[in-house]
Parts: structure tokens; sequence; C-alpha cells
């Protein structure tokens, strides 16, 4: 309960503009991988496979901490959905107007009815019932994407694959 109290308010103080980010340029690979470093031991209990593609170096202006958060809300989702012994793929790329983060775990997936509503506040997928879900971390997700002047958007068939991209504009 206190964690949904806690991202609850994260959530609320990112939509009243009460936190101020601090945004500075930064390495996105190397915020990436200290998230899949804190996540170590959960990827190893479900014997998880990390196909990181990404060029050693991606800058891009973000508040290091609050877009751990996100991308922390979004690895623990997808080894969450992951069948053990499953695959998940994170790429990153550049190109001359904007950088590209993708998240896709190749797990339970999300049915057509109820995408629209998963960055909603309270929603809970029928697969995420069972994980103890808050339903808040993914609206958490989107405000933290969005304060960054970025976009997130997701895809997803059930029983096959969910992929989270983000995309941070270099204007």
């Amino acid at each position: 309960m206190n964690v949904l109290i806690q991202n609850l308010l994260k959530v609320a103080k990112i939509d009243a503009k009460a936190i101020s980010f601090d945004k500075e340029p930064g390495n996105l690979v190397d915020t990436t991988e200290e998230v899949l470093n804190r996540l170590q031991s959960m990827i190893s209990d479900k014997n998880i496979l990390i196909d990181w593609n990404a060029p050693r170096e991606i800058v891009v202006i973000h508040d290091k901490l609050w877009m751990q958060e996100a991308l922390l809300n979004l690895l623990k989702n997808a080894i969450e959905h992951s069948k053990p012994g499953g695959k998940i793929m994170i790429q990153a790329k550049n190109s001359p107007i904007y950088t590209e983060l993708v998240i896709q775990d190749f797990g339970e997936g999300i049915s057509a009815e109820e995408l629209p509503h998963i960055f909603e506040r309270f929603y809970k997928s029928s697969s995420s019932k069972k994980h103890g879900s808050t339903g808040i971390g993914l609206a958490l997700v989107k405000a933290i994407i969005e304060a960054h002047h970025a976009l997130i958007t997701v895809e997803s068939e059930k029983n096959a694959y969910t992929k989270f991209t983000i995309i941070f504009m270099k204007f």
C-alpha cells in the first residue's frame, strides 16, 4: 500500500508541475544499464535473456533518476510478464531528429480491448492482476516520459509480445 501511495503522489506532483526535473545531457545507454543491474536478481531468478542492442553512447536530455524510475517500471513489468527462460529485447537507436528506446517482451501480451487503457491510473489488465499490480506504474511511466517532452507508445498481441517505444525528439 505504501508503494501505491508514493507512486500516486509522484504522478499527482508531476501532473501539477510541482516537481522540477533536473534534465541534462546524459547517456541513455548508461541510464538503462544501471536499471538492468538493479534488476539482475529478478532477471536471473526467471532465467531471462536480455537481448540489448545499442551503440555505446546515446546522449539525450533527461533527469537520470526519474528516467530510471520509468525504465524500472517498464523493465519490471517485462520481467514479470515474461515466461521463465524467456527473452526481453531492448534496442536504442539514434537518428538525426530523434532517439528511440524500445523494450519488448515475448510473454503474456495485452488484449486489444485492454491496450487503450493501460496508461490510465488504477487500470489493471487481466494479466497484471496476478502479479499484484497497483495500476499506477504505467501511469507514472507515461507522466515521467511526457515530462521529458518525449512520447511513449505500446503495441501488443495477447500471448505473443508487448513492445513499449519511447521517442525523444532532438529539437
